[in-house]
């Protein structure tokens, strides 16, 4: 509706895009080949609109263009230099690199820190990809510490609980690792790497029954990985 008042709304036009976007987490190749033509149209008119450069560069990496979203996240952090998010996002390709650029990961998390500090605030997603550079140290309880205030200041983050206990499970705190992947579960019950977590937990502690049922949910989360049969 927004945007039949007033097509120039790049809000409204973002909003559109990015819906599209998510719902390729569904496996809909169409919807994101949808995405990729508006947020294409939301270039060509607004190419230094820094919302328009971060979230085109989330669908590029979606789609696998790692390098070209990278550029865009550059471009985003030059056009608004108060927005923490272009930051993280490059720190989490860095991170997700084999093998992770902890260098550039470093830099970048440190520029998302000045941000926050700046703003008086304390960011979550800041705390997150911190942790996970820890994590990438094996700086295990720097990492759990970190993610831990992650959790704090976003309760309801299945993600966040997900990594915590990943965390604890490095520093080896299995008990309390399988409590948070619990938790995981509880706020996204579809959420398929949680519940491969607690099926190896399961097996560590021989509970092969708990095992089966854990990897049965994955299976049923995740289909298309067969993995799950090894």
């Amino acid at each position: 509706k927004a945007i039949k008042y007033d097509d120039e709304n790049i809000a409204a036009r973002l909003g559109v895009a990015n819906t599209l976007r998510d719902l390729e987490g569904s496996k809909d190749p169409a919807a994101l080949a949808n995405a990729m033509h508006l947020y294409q149209e939301l270039m060509a008119d607004h190419a230094r609109d820094a919302r328009v450069q971060f979230e085109y560069g989330s669908a590029l990496e979606t789609s696998g263009r790692v390098d070209e979203a990278l550029e865009l996240y550059r471009e985003a952090t030059k056009a608004d230099d108060k927005d923490p998010r272009p930051h993280l996002k490059m720190a989490a390709a860095y991170l997700q690199r084999d093998p992770p650029d902890l260098e550039k990961a470093q830099k970048t998390i440190d520029d998302a820190r000045t941000i926050e500090m700046a703003t008086g605030g304390s960011n979550a997603e800041v705390r997150f990809w911190e942790a996970r550079l820890y994590l990438a140290q094996d700086k295990l309880h720097e990492a759990q510490t970190t993610m831990e205030q992650a959790v704090a200041l976003e309760k309801k983050n299945a993600v966040y609980h997900y990594w915590l206990g990943r965390a604890m499970q490095e520093n080896n705190s299995l008990y309390q690792a399988i409590d948070s992947y619990k938790e995981a579960i509880r706020l996204n019950s579809r959420y398929a790497d949680a519940h491969m977590a607690l099926g190896q937990a399961a097996i560590t502690r021989h509970q092969y029954s708990k095992a089966r049922e854990s990897f049965d949910a994955y299976r049923e989360a995740r289909p298309e990985d067969a993995t799950v049969f090894y």
